[in-house]
């Protein structure tokens, strides 16, 4: 293993830089929560729910909220959806954008 410039990387710091801690899903939700609150669309669907994801929005309300993704993925990851991997990423991106 090299670094960007070529040198090799000893494995004591190439041990170190994998060990790194990520971002839990509580702290995840907890960004996602804040951001909608202060988005003053807040609740309000910004742009059409596609009719492939209506079935994902349990409460009807033409909104994917956070809950209905991450139910989504889980029912992905648990071969209980019929979602495609593509389809799931547009989930994601629809989710983000709406």
């Amino acid at each position: 293993m090299v670094d960007d410039d070529g040198v090799q990387i000893n494995p004591d710091d190439m041990a170190s830089k994998l060990n790194t801690e990520g971002i839990n899903r509580k702290e995840v939700e907890a960004f996602l929560l804040l951001h909608k609150a202060q988005n003053r669309n807040y609740g309000r669907p910004t742009m059409p729910l596609p009719i492939k994801f209506k079935p994902l929005d349990l409460d009807a309300d033409g909104y994917i909220s956070f809950e209905e993704l991450l139910k989504a993925i889980d029912n992905f990851f648990d071969f209980s959806s019929t979602l495609t991997s593509k389809e799931l990423y547009e989930l994601q991106d629809f989710f983000f954008e709406q």
